[in-house]
């Protein structure tokens, strides 16, 4: 199929790709499911198998890049702090030697800027695997800098930033909408920042972010987490 787009895939073409998978003859399970092989790949049901095929179709005619059957996560470094913070020794370790993780928080920041720098896209295999790594990294430092370093622990004992955290999870979950809003609404366009202007906007939608945020926070998370506390599980 090669350099064909996906819009020209045929019925034929997908009975051709189906004849490639085997289907392990086994009791089929639960839901139904028939475990599947497309080569030495295993899929827990023939739909799952089928729809690699085609993701496979579509990476060979150019629509995707990247393709893997499992997105890497930066998870394992998280493991590592929460343990170092319940291990008594690791923990007296990063409290006698806060230089340490100083270094490793520079080093990571710089590494990730390079790495991400070089990579070709913010989705490509580089910075999935080594960028956001590094970065998942430079956090995890930081946060055990929370703990252990006297001088960062009283930065983020800042009264603002301990507001923001408090707003964070609305923050996060309102300010895609409120920039696009913001940006349709007095722009009549898409997201940009590439003048005054457009920064003007942004900062707009960063500021409507906040106040939304704040009264999400006010009025309907921090009631939920009070009534959440009255029960005991």
């Amino acid at each position: 199929m090669g350099s064909r787009g996906w819009e020209h895939v045929t019925p034929t073409d997908i009975a051709q790709m189906q004849q490639r998978a085997v289907i392990v003859p086994k009791k089929p399970g639960k839901y139904r499911n028939q475990v599947t092989f497309i080569g030495d790949k295993k899929f827990d049901s023939k739909k799952e198998a089928e729809q690699w095929l085609i993701l496979q179709t579509r990476e060979c005619a150019g629509e995707i890049t990247g393709l893997k059957r499992q997105v890497p996560y930066a998870l394992f470094v998280g493991v590592l702090a929460a343990w170092a913070v319940r291990h008594s020794r690791a923990g007296a370790f990063l409290r006698s030697n806060v230089w340490f993780m100083r270094l490793a928080l520079v080093e990571f920041g710089l590494l990730a800027v390079v790495m991400l720098r070089r990579a070709p896209a913010h989705n490509s295999v580089v910075a999935r695997e080594f960028g956001y790594t590094l970065i998942a990294g430079g956090c995890v430092c930081l946060l055990l800098l929370t703990l252990y370093d006297p001088w960062v622990s009283r930065l983020f004992r800042f009264r603002p930033l301990m507001a923001l955290g408090a707003i964070s999870y609305g923050v996060y979950v309102i300010h895609p909408v409120a920039n696009w809003l913001s940006h349709w609404w007095l722009r009549g366009d898409l997201p940009e920042v590439s003048s005054w202007r457009e920064a003007a906007v942004m900062a707009f939608a960063f500021g409507a972010t906040l106040l939304l945020a704040s009264a999400s926070y006010r009025f309907f998370e921090r009631p939920l987490v009070r009534l959440g506390h009255r029960w005991r599980y």
